[in-house]
């Protein structure tokens, strides 16, 4: 399966600085106005696509800054994300919470049922030459990721590849607010790429998982 290809040069650019609470943003052609991800004093706007695949958009408060200080290298509340959808006999998700928690669990399809998990904390803010709690902050708190959580509605960026049997990232707060990820449009109409912060987050969880899969707990969900 290609699907992992479709965003991890986000995650090699983003894992060249993470021993800090702050990282460069590798700068990307994206099918979306010109000027979002950095807000101007007005509001902004960030182009994406609803459910039913028709144009839509996600629009916020310029200058709308993280629930908490990036810096304090916390999160406010848990979030779940993994690839979703296809002709698959199981499904793996993978939780991240406040401090350093980071579990992945393997379920079933069909009824839900827990069939492998395990449970590694995420490097403490400021590990050199590793993504830390400070790299999953700073990109779970990029503008682009709060306007779209913030904003009503589930937002689909990309090509949604379910409908053929594909599967999309999907991306979730614990209360709520949702948002997925699929292949780049490529042109495609009534189809919008990811604003840069969320394209980022999508490389930085990638890069985590793989981080933290290489753990020997967690050996049979490799």
């Amino acid at each position: 399966m290609q699907r992992e290809q479709w965003w991890v040069w986000v995650a090699a650019a983003t894992m060249l600085g993470t021993s800090g609470c702050a990282y460069g943003v590798p700068s990307a052609p994206r099918g979306r106005d010109a000027g979002v991800g950095e807000p101007s004093p007005a509001q902004t706007t960030t182009p994406a696509t609803t459910g039913d695949g028709a144009s839509s958009s996600v629009t916020a408060e310029a200058g709308t800054t993280a629930l908490i200080d990036p810096a304090s290298c916390s999160l406010d509340t848990g979030y779940t994300y993994g690839w979703e959808g296809g002709a698959i006999a199981y499904v793996d998700h993978s939780k991240i919470s406040t401090p350093l928690g980071w579990v992945r669990e393997r379920r079933t399809v069909s009824d839900g049922h827990m069939m492998s998990n395990c449970n590694v904390h995420i490097p403490a803010c400021g590990t050199a030459g590793s993504i830390d709690v400070s790299t999953v902050v700073n990109a779970i708190y990029d503008p682009d990721v709060i306007r779209t959580l913030r904003t009503p509605g589930t937002w689909i960026f990309g090509v949604d590849p379910r409908p053929a049997g594909g599967q999309i990232f999907a991306f979730r707060r614990d209360d709520g607010p949702e948002f997925y990820v699929g292949a780049p449009c490529q042109g495609r109409p009534n189809c919008v790429d990811p604003p840069d912060g969320v394209g980022v987050l999508v490389g930085v969880l990638s890069a985590l998982d793989a981080q933290q899969l290489a753990s020997d707990g967690c050996a049979s969900l490799r």
